[in-house]
């Protein structure tokens, strides 16, 4: 790739980036544009080597790997210069869940972000690895590299680690056609009749209004960066989707990692996973990967959608529960064991029966209460008494009550009430009948 297109390739997208990490690439932008900066394009296979490292571990007399790779640059979509391409991290990834004598990955990241495209089929990529994958940052997992590292089955940081999160997009745009006209050039741009749409947004940021442009692009991008996040992470606080970075430590507490510590936890962890998932599988005599495990039992009985297996996680709509492997397979094989028990089958359908039921008769009370309120309401409006109506429909009872005992010691004995023209008037009956109508 040359040293343009490859320039191209870095800017040509709106971002996953913390901005200061962008700017820090400012003065090789400067060198190289003014010609200062001689620079030779490594060969992807030569980075492909740079870029993962295999750590040996023996276990039943078998050697094994677990593959460290490297992510410190920005997040880029195609391969250029020293930097990898996330079409080549896929591709690295496809080449390692195939090799038998991998166990897993840890990805070692250092990086702020970068593109916003090609990161999201990255993520795609890792949340379908078939093997454990657990992630490692020392210094920056910000944006983008947060992206990715969300896929993965744990996250390690360092207690020095600077910067995580900034969950987020943004984008830049420069106008050179002051630069052109300052040299004599003139910009002309016309589009054709029926392409009105044509590049709207970018239009609209050179004119100086970005509405357009932060509403019809990055918004989406970051709704989506967000509902990744939710997806992959449950757990993480709310604040952390404003797009701020913590260090280790307080980014343990908001969810975005799982545990501090140095690279050795991560290929600990890795080989901890590969263990447990190898266990899982002996026990289910069944091909119970990590992204296809449902525990289908566990999962009717607690009346939740799915059970993760790998990630030993239960989803619900109020909260995330987590337990590990080993509680997850008793529980499972002990109500598939018991199954065929009809009495417990039957028990459970008429637990859930009843609670269907609770929730139906919960349902028309609520009703009952609100037609309550509206017919109290109503009856205060009719009667004229609307300045002085209370704050709860109780009150509002015990004030009508006290109005018709008011009314019924008025001469005749019976409420007085004004009606339109039309109206049917009942001149017989007790004067509380009303009343008594309205609550029972």
């Amino acid at each position: 790739m040359t040293d343009l297109s490859a320039l191209q390739n870095i800017f040509s997208s709106n971002f996953y980036i913390d901005a200061q990490y962008g700017q820090s690439f400012g003065p090789f932008l400067h060198q190289f544009l003014a010609g200062k900066t001689a620079h030779t394009p490594i060969s992807e296979s030569q980075l492909i080597q740079n870029y993962h490292s295999k750590l040996s571990i023996d276990e039943s007399g078998a050697e094994k790997h677990v593959v460290v790779l490297t992510i410190k640059q920005p997040i880029i979509k195609y391969t250029s210069w020293s930097y990898l391409g996330s079409k080549t991290y896929q591709w690295m990834l496809s080449q390692l869940e195939a090799d038998p004598s991998v166990l897993g990955v840890v990805l070692d990241i250092d990086s702020g972000g970068g593109q916003s495209y090609g990161t999201a089929e990255l993520y795609d990529s890792i949340q379908q690895f078939r093997k454990p994958i657990v992630t490692y940052t020392d210094g920056l997992l910000c944006s983008a590299a947060y992206y990715i590292a969300a896929a993965s089955d744990y996250i390690v940081a360092n207690k020095r680690a600077e910067a995580v999160g900034s969950i987020g997009a943004y984008s830049s745009f420069v106008n050179f056609s002051g630069i052109i006209e300052k040299f004599g050039g003139q910009v002309h741009e016309f589009y054709a009749t029926e392409s009105t749409e044509k590049n709207s947004e970018y239009r609209e940021v050179m004119k100086g209004n970005y509405e357009p442009y932060i509403k019809n692009v990055l918004d989406p991008l970051v709704t989506t960066f967000q509902n990744d996040m939710k997806t992959a992470r449950p757990q993480l606080d709310e604040k952390v989707f404003k797009g701020g970075t913590w260090n280790g430590t307080n980014s343990l507490e908001l969810g975005l990692i799982d545990e501090i510590g140095p690279l050795k936890t991560a290929v600990k962890k890795v080989i901890e996973l590969s263990a447990d998932e190898n266990n899982l599988n002996n026990l289910n005599k069944t091909d119970m990967s990590k992204k296809g495990t449902t525990l289908v039992v566990l999962a009717s009985v607690l009346g939740v959608e799915s059970v993760d297996a790998k990630k030993a996680n239960i989803f619900s709509a109020e909260e995330t529960i987590s337990l590990n492997l080993d509680q997850l397979q008793k529980i499972e094989d002990a109500l598939s064991a018991n199954k065929a028990d009809e009495s417990l089958q039957t028990t459970i359908s008429a637990l859930q029966n009843e609670l269907k039921e609770s929730k139906a008769t919960a349902v028309a009370e609520s009703e009952k209460v609100t037609e309550l309120n509206n017919a109290v309401e109503t009856a205060i409006e009719n009667a004229g008494l609307t300045a002085e109506k209370k704050n709860s429909t109780s009150e509002n009872i015990a004030f009508l009550a006290e109005k018709v005992v008011e009314y019924g010691a008025n001469d005749g004995g019976k409420p007085t009430t004004v009606h339109s023209t039309g109206d049917k008037v009942e001149t017989e009956g007790d004067s509380t009948s009303f009343f008594d109508s309205l609550i029972s």
